[in-house]
């Protein structure tokens, strides 16, 4: 693997191995910010309370948004992987509940439906 693919398959393990729900995505939030910091975006945090919004200015030409959702699932994560989660919080009853990651990214071309170039296309099973 290149840096590039290793340093993001580490954040994808460090993530998936720390789980937080919604609206207590403190960690991720605050790793999500540094990642795009670095690569050089304007970052607003705080969005909606734990949200970050990276912004990468290149000039004029189509505009690209693309969202991830950064929150956990209570739910137990049975995959057995080597940086599966192991963590838990307490529901609003009380009761301890496991924590998995799931990460759906959603892209929106503002130039009209569909992916940008280079980026695959979902087919039908």
């Amino acid at each position: 693997m290149t840096a590039s693919v290793d340093r993001w398959a580490d954040v994808y393990r460090d993530i998936h191995a720390h789980p937080e729900l919604g609206f207590a995505e403190t960690r991720t939030a605050g790793i999500v910010e540094s990642h795009l910091v670095s690569m050089g975006f304007e970052v607003t945090t705080g969005v909606g309370g734990t949200g970050v919004v990276g912004l990468l200015r290149n000039g004029p030409g189509p505009l690209v948004l693309v969202r991830a959702d950064m929150d956990a699932l209570p739910v137990l994560e049975a995959t057995e992987l080597p940086y599966a989660s192991t963590q838990v919080t307490t529901d609003a009853a009380g009761n301890q509940t496991p924590v998995m990651h799931l990460v759906f990214p959603s892209f929106a071309v503002a130039e009209g439906p569909g992916p940008p170039k280079g980026f695959g296309r979902l087919k039908p099973p």
